[in-house]
C-alpha cells in the first residue's frame, strides 16, 4: 500500500512540474513552490545554454590559433585611426567617414557580417588586428553587449 501511494505521489509531482513547466499554474501547489519550480526551470535552461556555448567554443578553439594574428606586422600610429577616431585627418574624408559610420552602426547591431575587401597586400589584416585589439571596439561591443541582454 505504501509503495503504491508513493508511486502516485510521484506521479502527481511529476504533473504537477509539468503544468508548471508549460506555464500552467498547478493547484495543489503553493504559490511559493511554483515559483521555485519556475527559477529551477530557468536556471537549468541557462545552465545549458551556457554549457552548449562553452562547448561549441571549445570546439573552435586550436593550437595554431593565434599564429596569423602573431604573423601580421603592427600598423603605423596614424594609419587607421580614421575608422575609430571622427576627429582624425584623412584626405578622403567621405570615404573615411562612410566606413567609419558603417563600422560603428555595425557594431551597435545584432546581426549581419562586417565585410572588408581589397586587394591583395591592401592592409586587410592589419586592419583587422587593429580593429580587434582598439579600445572604441571594446566599448561600442559592451554597450551592444549590455543591450543584448537587456532585451527579454
Amino acid at each position: 500500500m505504501a509503495r503504491s501511494n508513493d508511486d502516485a505521489l510521484e506521479q502527481r509531482l511529476r504533473t504537477e512540474v509539468m503544468l508548471v513547466h508549460h506555464g500552467i499554474p498547478a493547484v495543489s501547489l503553493s504559490s511559493e513552490a511554483h515559483d521555485q519550480i519556475k527559477v529551477l526551470f530557468e536556471l537549468t535552461r541557462s545552465a545549458k545554454e551556457s554549457l552548449a556555448t562553452s562547448c561549441i567554443l571549445a570546439g573552435l578553439i586550436f593550437d595554431e590559433m593565434r599564429t596569423r594574428a602573431e604573423t601580421i606586422e603592427e600598423e603605423h600610429c596614424e594609419t587607421f585611426r580614421w575608422i575609430v577616431d571622427p576627429n582624425a585627418n584623412v584626405n578622403y574624408t567621405t570615404s573615411a567617414s562612410n566606413a567609419r559610420e558603417l563600422y560603428i552602426s555595425w557594431l551597435s547591431r545584432d546581426c549581419g557580417i562586417f565585410h572588408i575587401a581589397g586587394k591583395l597586400g591592401s592592409g586587410k589584416s592589419t586592419l583587422m588586428k587593429f580593429l580587434f585589439g582598439h579600445v572604441e571596439t571594446r566599448k561600442q561591443l559592451s554597450t551592444w553587449a549590455g543591450a543584448l541582454s537587456s532585451k527579454p
